[in-house]
């Protein structure tokens, strides 16, 4: 078309592709336009965005005056008028990678046409170089100014070479050469570098000695022994797989980011803080990144606030340890324990002679050189674990279960849960004793060998008993991926807030976007009382897309529950923000006991969960799975 218009070849210089086709294959074209092409018009004027100018004979024909091979024109044309015309930027549609000017001639007095674009320049180097130089110009001056005078750097690398010697120096003196089993979980030890007056006070030795940090990183296999000492083999091969996982206490973690906690051999002990039953222990390679609450109740309100990385902290009240999250205290008179989160604990304010009352958690307990026995406090038992050797190491787990309710207790809105504490040595033996608080009888006394556990469920005595492999919450805080993240964005979000704003931030979370990090604060806030976001329409029960982060929860439910103050909160709760359907929620919440599910409850569960609401139908599916497995 630009060619039937006798258009200019620098006007059609964006199709130098297509007419380098029409020249060279094999397409059918008339002879004429053929030679039409090769006998393009040009004109030393001719350039894309500049004017061109025309002259116009008196009859309005345009005079050609591009053509070298024209005649000359006669002064009569001359004397016509001229028109002037704007000839816009041809567009520039690339198409695939060809050399620059590919298929334009350029030795046929055409290269003043070609666009300069095609045909490039030939001071692109000196340009290039003159470039590079001033970048490298400036990047010389800006290191320049950031290093300084050299004498004053050389000043500046001399001294913090001295520095560092002379810590390396004081670690050097202070570090135990003794290297820790990894298959085991070391005793705390004293240091034979501390006076007399400094054991008396505290025991020698790093924050995290004694303790076990049960993760499910992988161990480095040239750090294993394989001469690991066992005192049965049999019970130490099937919790080979469990135990290989546990952690040295002295090696720190990789995601530490305390220099406290990193450093090798013991430190100088901290003197006691005064009439605490209950430390928490900051400086330990746990707790230095842990999110940790103190909860005081009172007659008006109740009082929220985090504990910081810093001094010890004599606990008041409750300590809240949130979900996925670990923190090592010290239990009186000087028991270390890992506490493996979702946990409240507080001191014992019961006539017995425990120390602490472990309302509902799981915890890992080590006794120090000066403190063998440990005794806590529950609600309905007391337990007494003596540690026969300094390489025993005891797991606590208090969790609670629903109560099969019936129809007429679901009408009264009469629910109860029930307790259930497993006990677990897994390391050295120890003696264990428990008691039932309110009878006075005692359920158990005897020792127990690595790799038996105890279990009492309500009033119901299981055990001892091996236990092949252990559970999952001794190795990692969180085993899953969303977990993980949830725990990361809650502890960010939380890096700020004290006092009244915990509370504050905790509700806000509850309507997150992400639904793993709404159901952890869901769950954080259960646990400080508060159970109006479970239900009502922004309730997590009330959101897509739910079952696979409260699936795992479900059942932990009822741990929050333990208390009649608690249990009673929740239910003023549900029948707030659910009406005339709490029943049916509550159906649906409490697990149906095996005769429920004889006569009608596994009908009700399928149909709720095929033609319920979206909450009856999310806590219809967790209740089949839970049910099923």
């Amino acid at each position: 078309r630009c060619l039937e218009n006798n258009a200019l070849l620098s006007e059609v210089g964006s199709c130098h592709q297509i007419l380098t086709h029409a020249l060279t294959q094999s397409v059918e074209i008339p002879d004429d336009l053929r030679e039409r092409i090769r006998r393009l018009p040009t004109s030393p004027d001719a350039r894309p965005s500049k004017l061109r100018f025309q002259r116009l004979a008196s009859n309005g024909n345009t005079l050609r005056i591009d053509n070298p091979t024209a005649p000359p024109i006669s002064d009569d044309q001359a004397k016509s008028s001229t028109k002037t015309e704007n000839i816009a930027k041809p567009s520039m549609r690339q198409s695939s990678p060809e050399p620059r000017g590919a298929g334009i001639e350029l030795d046929e007095g055409l290269g003043h046409q070609v666009p300069e674009y095609l045909i490039g320049s030939d001071y692109h180097w000196l340009k290039n170089g003159l470039m590079a130089a001033a970048l490298l110009s400036a990047l010389l001056l800006v290191g320049a100014v950031a290093i300084g005078p050299l004498d004053q750097l050389k000043k500046m690398l001399v001294s913090n070479d001295q520095a560092v010697g002379a810590d390396r120096q004081a670690n050097r003196a202070n570090t135990v050469t003794r290297r820790p089993k990894p298959m085991r979980l070391d005793p705390v030890e004293e240091s034979t570098s501390e006076s007399p007056a400094s054991d008396e006070q505290q025991p020698t030795m790093r924050p995290s000695e004694g303790l076990s940090e049960v993760q499910t990183s992988q161990v480095d296999g040239s750090k294993k022994d394989s001469d690991q000492p066992s005192s049965d083999p049999k019970r130490s091969s099937e919790l080979d797989l469990a135990t290989s996982t546990v952690k040295s206490p002295t090696e720190p973690t990789e995601n530490s980011s305390d220099a406290r906690a990193t450093a090798t051999g013991p430190v100088p002990a901290t003197p006691p803080i005064a009439e605490a039953s209950l430390v928490w222990l900051p400086e330990t390679n746990e707790s230095s990144q842990a999110v940790v609450f103190r909860s005081t109740t009172n007659a008006e309100s109740r009082e929220v606030e985090r504990l910081l990385s810093g001094e010890k902290v004599a606990v008041t009240g409750s300590m809240i340890i949130p979900p996925f999250q670990r923190t090592e205290i010290q239990i009186e008179p000087g028991i270390r324990s890992v506490i493996a989160g979702e946990t409240e604990i507080r001191p014992a304010t019961s006539d017995t002679s425990a120390k602490c009352s472990l309302q509902f958690g799981r915890m890992i307990a080590f006794p120090t050189p000066q403190a063998k026995r440990l005794e806590i406090d529950t609600r309905d038992l007391i337990v007494s674990i003596e540690f026969l050797g300094s390489d025993s190491c005891f797991a606590i787990d208090l969790s609670a279960n629903w109560q099969p309710a019936s129809t007429e207790d679901l009408v009264a809105r009469k629910i109860s849960v029930a307790p259930r504490l497993q006990l677990i040595s897994v390391q050295g033996s120890s003696s264990l004793r428990i008691v039932d608080r309110d009878k006075g009888s005692e359920l158990f006394h005897g020792p127990i060998d690595i790799g038996n556990t105890v279990t009492v469920d309500g009033t119901k005595l299981v055990g001892p008993a091996e236990l092949t492999e252990l559970p999952a919450w001794l190795r990692s805080n969180a085993d899953r991926t969303i977990d993980q993240i949830a725990s990361k964005d809650f502890a960010k979000n939380l890096a700020s807030a004290n006092g009244l704003e915990i509370l504050e931030v905790l509700r806000s979370l509850a309507n997150h976007q992400r639904s793993e990090t709404a159901v952890l604060a869901v769950r954080t806030l259960g646990m400080l009382g508060e159970y109006d976001k479970l239900f009502g329409e922004n309730g997590v029960f009330n959101r897509k897309n739910m079952s696979n982060h409260l699936a795992g929860w479900y059942s932990n439910l009822p741990h929050y529950l333990s208390s009649k103050e608690n249990l009673s909160r929740f239910i003023g709760d549900l029948n707030e923000a659910m009406g005339s359907r709490a029943e049916t929620i509550l159906r649906l919440l409490i697990p149906l006991s095996a005769d429920q599910l004889a006569i009608d409850g596994d009908k009700l569960l399928i149909e709720t969960l095929s033609a319920g609401n979206l909450d009856e139908r999310l806590l219809s599916f967790l209740q089949l799975n839970f049910i099923t497995g």
